[in-house]
């Protein structure tokens, strides 16, 4: 969903989910560039939000699927 204001010129925009690629079998882990909250779902199916995660954090969890991320968007790294 895109959210456009003319007058300003700003756009929102709201993603679902992101799949991350090539985590069919095994999950992959995280950096966070920017500080935030993140909501993943796990290599167990589980889902779980990590809160005021700090800039330049990794999350050694393994994550098959960002399913939100407030504040860090456009900065988080699947490292496989």
């Amino acid at each position: 969903m895109v959210n456009w204001d003319l007058g300003t010129k700003n756009a929102t925009l709201i993603v679902g989910s992101i799949d991350i690629p090539n985590t069919q079998h095994r999950g992959a882990c995280l950096y966070v560039g920017v500080a935030g909250n993140i909501g993943i779902e796990l290599e167990s199916g589980n889902t779980v939000t990590f809160r005021n995660v700090a800039a330049g954090s990794f999350l050694p969890v393994l994550a098959k699927r960002v399913t939100s991320a407030i504040a860090v968007t456009g900065d988080v790294l699947a490292l496989y």
